[in-house]
């Protein structure tokens, strides 16, 4: 698909579209961790490592999500890692946040379409959640 056609535009739309909202969700894990603990997130291994190991006992991860986490460094999470922490980490998880987390999971699925499927079919899957 070329950028200039229709399907193509939109593509190129959502993938930024999706990448300014990583953007946004470092800065409500940042908030929520503050709100929280009371301290700013330390972008430090013993802090990602931490926090993995919480995450861990209630949440699958795969190696990627791990290694990222790990790091504690936030400019390492991609939306996938942020959506699974901000969704499912007790911490992060309260009732006062299922409006955000329910848009979270949207974002979530929509990432996941644009890299799993042809362009035409992840467009229009992607354009469904809007309707």
């Amino acid at each position: 698909m070329h950028p200039g056609t229709a399907t193509g535009e939109l593509y190129y739309k959502i993938k930024n579209m999706l990448h300014s909202s990583t953007e946004f969700l470092r800065q409500l894990f940042k908030a929520r961790w503050r709100a929280k603990s009371e301290k700013d997130w330390e972008e430090t291994e013993e802090q990602g490592n931490r926090l993995l190991v919480d995450l861990l006992k209630t949440t699958p991860l795969n190696k990627d999500s791990m290694a990222r986490i790990e790091s504690g460094c936030l400019d390492n999470w991609d939306l996938s890692t942020l959506s699974t922490v901000l969704r499912k980490h007790e911490f992060m998880k309260q009732v006062q946040f299922k409006q955000e987390n329910e848009a979270i999971f949207i974002l979530s699925v929509m990432r996941n379409t644009l890299s799993h499927f042809a362009i035409d079919r992840a467009c229009e899957q992607v354009y469904q959640c809007f309707e």
